[in-house]
């Protein structure tokens, strides 16, 4: 959930950063006592009862692969098409992270759904306050009022609230994100749970990004498996998963998961996924044709649409000579570059495997001004906005940022637009 509204979230996070390194110094004790997985069983840890609910976000994995490969067979038998048809266009959506910029891609969805040509995706992704929308995302727009109450009529209160200055010290964060778990259990519910494993049953898959803080690595979750797992606790799990993806190292508490591994029970440190990548829609290492050619699955067409929840290109702003405003700076210019890296990787990957790419983003030259993190007037004027700019169809960019009018971002485009052409 890292933030770009007018007031500068990253401003917050380093003055409370900075005040905690200067006492650090006072010795206490943790609150949190923890049993981390010894680093020799990092690869073998699972969460018990649910081997599929999650895979390394790195690396190439099998049993990604497999769950991709069973989701076209599942999607064959439940629309009745006989062997050697064509599967048709596959529509699918990444979310990036962005806190209350999540009100753009929120608004762009809804607004979506009114100008009339809104897919079924058949694949969402999501990262941070994408991670929050995503499951609303994937079953549609009858929860288009979910994401317009979500993304215009909270504020800080409903997903935090700062920590005293002993707990700070003490503990694993600057803030208490309670609201946010009372939020949680409020609109993920075990009805939508059961929605969702419907539809992951059906060649559906709905994923959301983490950051597993101790390997220093990305985790996929496969929430459609852990919704249509059966298991006893299949709702705090995809409850965890979804807070994890949104919580902001050492200012949101980090969420500490349960997994066994070598016979016995130890935690995991998962984080925000922003720590590692700010979107993503598969591992590179992940060759989507190459799997559907070996296994000969053929398909009309693929279509990848992104919402970064950002603004992407870079901005030029005269910096105080102090120490908070330098932290902050340098932070949000890091996630800035970050995202476009992600993008990068994603066009490339898009590219190979002869995916359509479509980019949404916040526009740099958009102004609205915020009195606080999660200002409700701020994140209602970003959500109008993102939803009139659906209603107008939106132009969606159809390469990365920095490739744009080069002779190879022409090159590029030209290629793509063949391509489209059949030629």
């Amino acid at each position: 959930m890292w933030p770009t509204c007018k007031l500068a979230w990253t401003d917050v996070v380093t003055t409370f950063v900075i005040a905690l390194a200067l006492v650090a110094s006072a010795g206490c004790s943790p609150l949190v006592i923890r049993n981390p997985v010894p680093p020799e069983l990092i690869d073998s840890a699972e969460i018990a009862g649910i081997p599929d609910a999650r895979y390394w976000g790195d690396v190439y994995d099998e049993r990604l692969a497999r769950s991709v490969a069973r989701s076209w067979i599942e999607e064959r038998e439940t629309l009745g098409l006989a062997e050697g048809i064509p599967l048709p266009i596959a529509h699918d959506l990444a979310i990036s992270g962005g806190g209350p910029d999540g009100a753009f891609g929120a608004g762009l969805l809804v607004g979506w759904t009114k100008e009339g040509s809104r897919p079924t995706f058949k694949i969402v992704t999501g990262v941070s306050t994408g991670a929050l929308i995503a499951p609303f995302a994937f079953l549609g727009p009858q929860y288009d009022d979910t994401l317009r109450t979500l993304y215009t009529e909270i504020s800080d209160n409903d997903i935090f609230k700062f920590r005293s200055l002993i707990a700070m010290i003490r503990g694993d964060s600057v803030a208490d994100t309670t609201p946010l778990h009372r939020l949680t259990t409020r609109y993920i519910t075990e009805a939508i749970l059961d929605e969702i494993a419907v539809e992951h049953r059906k060649g559906r898959r709905l994923l959301v990004g983490t950051t597993h803080l101790d390997a220093q690595r990305p985790v996929i979750w496969d929430m459609g498996a852990i919704a249509a797992s059966g298991h006893p606790d299949r709702l705090k799990i995809f409850r965890q998963a979804l807070i994890a993806s949104a919580s902001i190292p050492a200012v949101f508490p980090p969420q500490y998961i349960r997994v066994q591994a070598g016979g016995k029970t130890y935690d995991e440190m998962h984080v925000d996924g922003g720590a590692t990548r700010e979107l993503f829609l598969y591992p590179v290492g992940l060759h989507l044709l190459e799997l559907r050619r070996a296994l000969g699955i053929d398909r009309e067409k693929v279509v990848v649409y992104i919402l970064c929840n950002n603004t992407i290109a870079p901005q030029y702003t005269s910096i105080k000579p102090r120490v908070h405003h330098i932290a902050g700076r340098a932070i949000s210019t890091l996630i800035k570059h970050q995202a476009r890296g992600d993008l990068l990787a994603i066009y490339l990957a898009a590219q190979r495997d002869q995916v359509d790419f479509n980019l949404a983003a916040v526009p740099e030259q958009l102004e609205l001004p915020s009195n606080s993190i999660f200002d409700p007037t701020y994140m209602k004027n970003l959500f109008a906005f993102g939803e009139g700019q659906a209603l107008a169809g939106y132009r969606w960019s159809k390469i990365p940022p920095g490739l744009e009018s080069t002779p190879l971002g022409d090159a590029l485009l030209l290629g793509e637009q063949q391509r489209q052409r059949g030629e």
